[in-house]
């Protein structure tokens, strides 16, 4: 983080420590709203769409996420207000609902296009008062920050739906330039500087937003002692999934190696390829099936270097390479498949972060073969629910391939244990206990006296960035 982020809070006293006062002592006392008459809070969640209920040619973890804590704020007994950006491109020729309701939750989606446009977010969350405000993921949270909370007094959760700043870094890796790391670093500096708590998705990613909260002099005499990060790990979407599996598989059929999902930046599409590649020279029986492709609206590259190593390869036939499909039938591609695959680099995104792709896998029983990188994942490997091999060597991947491809039953073993595993710790209400909590009684925290001053000066920081890259620019040589 920049210079100009560090501020010296610990040192004013102006007024800090006499925050807003807790929902639940404002209704004890009378509040606003019926002369001390239990009142329901009303919360906003401010997210990103297609969420996982929708009938869309992809469901990318952003809308799980906005999910999860719209969800959370419900069962809180809130109501509660859900207003999503559509991601680009997810939607496809799909036209959403502009208003519905779900499970207690009023959705209300903006105009296809309106991503990150904080002015459409304020438009449609205005004329409502709020006692709480949600920000699901680092895009969510900064709409919000900017359009509804503005350094007012309303209590705001700020969600870290994984790293920020790492994610940047991978993106400026795979398109060979630093600009989208100014892109990001606005929105941390932003919203971690106003809001009273904070989400993650790992325990690993708790320390790194702690440390960024330091750097923003976050952590003062004012908020000594509060928890102000919580780890609210991916969740479960479909506990009833499971994907049927013979008791006594026939060695000798053809072994279906899957990808799923979008290829993301972080996906290592040489690694991938070497190593399946080699495999299927070493067992015949083993076949690549591949679903989604590029991520809708981005373009990274990774699906087209992939497509482009298969197509020049002898063994392409063995290569199923069917795009994005309708998620009515991934079901069948699921049950069709024999293992799941996710191929990574080594990088701190994955570190910090986690994958929703496991997740799914483990719930419906599908076995899985992954680097162990990340909490998530790690645990997964460590209690002998998934195969792992090192980041970037081919070489391991391939004998992974062939060992599982002969080993079918100790493969259903760990996929049993991997669904024990999530369906123990990992479904939507064990995930989201803080967030509950807090929307039952939205506090701010202790240097909430402070936001004002934190957030001058993260418009300074943002100001001064601006300034260099305008005098950097205007004194290149032409």
């Amino acid at each position: 983080m920049d210079n100009e982020l560090v501020a010296d809070d610990a040192g004013s006293r102006h007024g800090a420590g006499h925050h807003a006062p807790c929902q639940a002592d404002r209704r004890k006392a009378g509040g606003d709203r019926g002369g001390g008459l239990a009142v329901r809070a009303r919360v906003l969640v401010v997210g990103v769409g297609p969420l996982p209920f929708e009938a869309t040619r992809s469901n990318p973890a952003v809308g799980i996420r906005s999910w999860q804590l719209a969800d959370a704020a419900s069962r809180s007994g809130a109501q509660v207000d859900l207003v999503l950006m559509p991601a680009p491109g997810a939607y496809g020729e799909h036209t959403p609902r502009a208003v519905e309701e779900r499970s207690g939750v009023r959705i209300r989606r903006l105009p296809l296009g309106s991503f990150d446009d904080w002015r459409a977010v304020a438009a449609a969350a205005g004329g409502q008062a709020h006692d709480a405000v949600i920000g699901a993921t680092i895009h969510g949270a900064f709409a919000a920050a900017r359009a509804v909370v503005r350094g007012g007094a309303t209590p705001f959760w700020a969600d870290q739906f994984g790293h920020a700043m790492a994610e940047a870094q991978v993106k400026a890796h795979s398109d060979e330039e630093d600009r989208v790391l100014r892109y990001f670093r606005r929105r941390v500096r932003r919203v971690s500087a106003i809001a009273d708590r904070f989400s993650v998705v790992s325990r690993s990613q708790l320390f790194a937003c702690v440390g960024e909260l330091g750097l923003l002099g976050r952590l003062n005499r004012h908020t000594f002692g509060e928890r102000l990060v919580e780890v609210v790990p991916c969740p479960v979407v479909d506990t009833e999934s499971l994907r049927p599996s013979e008791s006594d598989p026939d060695q000798q059929a053809e072994f279906v190696v899957l990808w799923s999902g979008s290829f993301n930046a972080w996906s290592d599409v040489e690694t991938l390829f070497t190593g399946v590649d080699g495999a299927m020279r070493r067992d015949p029986r083993i076949r690549f099936r591949c679903t989604g492709g590029e991520v809708p609206g981005q373009s990274t590259g990774a699906y087209r270097r992939f497509a482009s190593l298969v197509a020049a390869s002898d063994q392409r036939e063995r290569f199923e390479m069917l795009g994005w499909v309708d998620p009515a039938k991934l079901q069948s591609v699921l049950t069709g498949s024999d293992l799941g695959l996710v191929v990574e680099h080594q990088s701190y995104e994955g570190e910090l972060g986690s994958k929703n792709r496991l997740l799914e896998w483990a719930t419906c029983g599908l076995p899985i073969l992954c680097n162990p990188i990340g909490d998530f994942p790690a645990e997964l490997t460590r209690r002998g629910g998934a195969l792992s091999f090192t980041a970037g060597s081919g070489e391991e991947l391939a004998d992974r391939l062939v060992w599982a491809a002969g080993n079918r039953d100790a493969l259903q073993q760990q996929a049993c244990r991997a669904r024990e595993l999530v369906l123990q710790s990992y479904r939507m209400e064990d995930t989201t206990s803080a967030v509950v909590a807090w929307c039952s009684s939205p506090c701010r925290a202790g240097d909430a006296a402070l936001v004002r001053r934190r957030s001058l000066l993260a418009s300074l920081a943002d100001w001064a960035e601006a300034l260099r890259r305008g005098l950097a620019a205007t004194s290149r040589p032409s």
